[in-house]
């Protein structure tokens, strides 16, 4: 039984596997070996996938090869180009059974690249499309807009780099706006290729190359000298009251020894003009007491007078060589810090120091005494009310209130001022009270009044006797020891004053009555038509609290009284004693609004509370209440004593 089972198996090996086996012969075990395709042929014959068994073999379809168990395209497969098993490098297509690439295609690199499309080979192998653009038609074609500069693609509109052109920069800070280059701010002008706000800016006030003078700021695209600089001269702001190299015009050059004031050219403070030098007429032997007037062998220049010998006079005007001048110390930024020294003999009460400069402006700092000393910016402050008020001169009464009498002492003192340079200094001392004040009176303009009618004028005469019985109690008499016109064309600019720096303008104009001691000791009282200051209803003005003692033709030398007051003499007199108390060192005794009071300690004070009706003020009835009525002619202890300690009371 075993032998006829080995046969059997033997037999159906050879019916099922025979390659010559019909379609008559049985089927074998693996299926239909002429139709089955994973069994073509014989058991182990898989047919491709796109391939048919056909009687036993495998067939492609069309005019694919079996190659190696796949059907291929010999005309087009790359790894049976031709014939089986012939591939083509890596990237190269098969064409027509050949290697090679097909059209608008090139072998860039091993590969077949649509040359007409590739960013990295655009119209040939190796050629990379600009930045920004891309490859179209061969071609490397930049957006619209766009254009191509140095292999970019840029827009000539907005490219600060290729504005309107390729290479056209635009400048720093610029930027480029349809083609041009332009600023991104409207307040902005293209200025030399730069931006630039000519709004603001000094080089481009308004416009390129629009400057403004040295010393100038623009501001909305005008140019602005300053305050203090208000004039352009030469390209550069100056002040024409001051500069010597344009005062009062430009190109108007002082001499060497002169300075500017107000807008004049002047010797230094106490000198004058001759021959092309500046002079003292009261000293210099060539010059006595005016230009040319030369004194005899062995004579001296007194007071401008040739003598054979000169009497100390009460009154020294000294400049320079009596200052000290710190050049290390700084007051502030605007001043150096000057030092003085004096000294007081026996019996003087009081005294006035005056120092000049003949306009740059000083400040007190210090005054040292053998009894003590007075800080000018703490307890004794209010003497440099005058730095405000005036700026130079810059006079210095002590005591001006009684708790400070004890400062005076005879004996050596050193006194410390800011001040722009060295500067001239009259000291004068006094003894005990006085019993005169004299007054010289001024006519600027004042309808149907001159000097020569002015002593006789009824409303002028009824003034001065109000004056003269409010100080009357002090024991004081004034004297009006003479009237003079101002010059025609001042009369013109002073008739109405309508700033603070007319009121100092005017009062320079004044002359001393004589050069003795006694005469310089004057008042100079000025009649203008009327003020016409912006923010009051003023009458009068004082140059100083208290104004320049013996010193005339300065910033300090007088008062101002509106001269249409003399048709109401009681009024007027008032006004006069109110300003002339101030030109000797007396305070309101209230600042309107109670913002501030005198330093001294018998006036009564006005609270901020009652300034809705000052009639209630306590001190209303008083010489320096600030609303002037003929009711206000009290005057205190107190405020007469520092009326007496100044010299001009003799």
């Amino acid at each position: 039984m075993s032998r006829i089972v080995g046969i059997v198996f033997v037999l159906l090996g050879l019916a099922g596997c025979s390659p010559e086996g019909q379609g008559s012969l049985e089927r074998s075990p693996c299926g239909d070996p002429f139709l089955d395709n994973a069994h073509c042929g014989s058991c182990d014959v898989i047919c491709p996938a796109s391939a048919q068994c056909v009687a036993g073999s495998c067939v492609c379809p069309d005019e694919s090869t079996l190659c190696g168990g796949v059907c291929a395209d010999l005309s087009a497969d790359p790894q049976h180009c031709g014939q089986c098993d012939r591939g083509c490098e890596a990237g190269v297509a098969c064409q027509e059974g050949r290697c090679g690439c097909g059209p608008d295609r090139q072998l860039c690199g091993g590969r077949c690249i649509d040359v007409r499309s590739h960013a990295d080979h655009c119209g040939a192998c190796d050629t990379p499309r600009e930045l920004g653009a891309r490859c179209a038609g061969s071609q490397c074609q930049c957006r619209q807009g766009f254009e191509v500069c140095e292999g970019a693609c840029t827009s000539l509109q907005l490219d600060p780099d290729n504005c309107g052109a390729c290479g056209r920069v635009c400048g720093e800070g610029t930027v480029c706006v349809e083609g041009q280059c332009g600023c991104p701010r409207g307040d902005q002008e293209l200025c030399g290729g730069q931006c630039v706000g000519v709004r603001r800016s000094v080089e481009h006030c308004g416009a390129c190359d629009r400057a403004c003078p040295d010393g100038a700021s623009c501001q909305e695209g005008e140019c602005f000298c300053s305050s203090r600089l208000p004039d352009v001269c030469e390209g550069r702001c100056v002040d024409k009251d001051e500069d010597r190299a344009h005062c009062g015009g430009c190109g108007v050059e002082c001499g060497p020894e002169e300075g500017c004031v107000q807008g004049r050219c002047r010797c230094p403070f106490g000198r004058s003009a001759c021959q092309g030098a500046c002079v003292d007429l009261t000293r210099d032997l060539a010059h006595c007491g005016g230009c040319g007037v030369e004194c005899g062998p062995g004579q001296a220049c007194c007071n401008g007078e040739c003598e054979g010998e000169c009497e100390a006079p009460s009154v020294a005007l000294e400049c320079a060589e009596g200052t000290e001048v710190d050049q290390d110390v700084l007051l502030d930024e605007r001043f150096d810090l000057h030092r003085l020294e004096f000294s007081l003999p026996e019996g003087v009460t009081s005294f006035m120091l005056v120092p000049a400069t003949g306009g740059r402006g000083m400040v007190w700092s210090s005054l040292q005494g053998p009894s003590g000393g007075l800080n000018m910016f703490e307890e004794y402050g209010f003497a440099n009310a005058n730095a405000f008020l005036l700026g130079d001169p810059l006079p210095l009464l002590v005591p001006q209130a009684p708790q400070f009498a004890e400062v005076v002492a005879p004996g050596r003192y050193v006194v410390e001022l800011g001040a722009h340079e060295p500067f001239c200094h009259a000291l004068i001392t006094k003894s005990g009270p006085g019993a005169r004040l004299d007054l010289q009176l001024y006519l600027v303009g004042v309808s149907g009044l001159s000097a020569d009618r002015a002593l006789d004028d009824v409303g002028v005469q009824a003034s001065v006797e109000v004056l003269a019985d409010i100080l009357a109690p002090l024991g004081v008499v004034v004297q009006v020891i003479g009237a003079r016109d101002v010059a025609e064309d001042d009369a013109t600019r002073f008739r109405v004053i309508r700033t603070l720096e007319g009121v100092k303008s005017l009062v320079a104009l004044s002359e001393a009555p004589g050069e003795s001691a006694d005469a310089r000791l004057t008042v100079n009282v000025f009649f203008i038509d009327h003020f016409a200051i912006p923010g009051g209803n003023i009458l009068g003005i004082s140059a100083g609290i208290p104004g320049a003692a013996s010193l005339h033709g300065t910033a300090g030398s007088g008062v101002v009284v509106s001269g249409d007051l003399l048709d109401d003499p009681p009024l007027a007199g008032q006004v006069m004693a109110h300003e002339i108390g101030h030109f000797l060192g007396l305070f309101h005794s209230s600042e309107i609004g109670g913002g501030g009071f005198d330093p001294l300690s018998d006036t009564p004070q006005c609270p901020g509370s009652l300034w809705s009706n000052p009639g209630r003020c306590p001190d209303v009835s008083h010489l320096m209440f600030p609303f002037v009525s003929p009711a206000s002619q009290r005057i205190s202890e107190e405020q007469a004593a520092v009326l007496h300690a100044n010299p001009l009371i003799k």
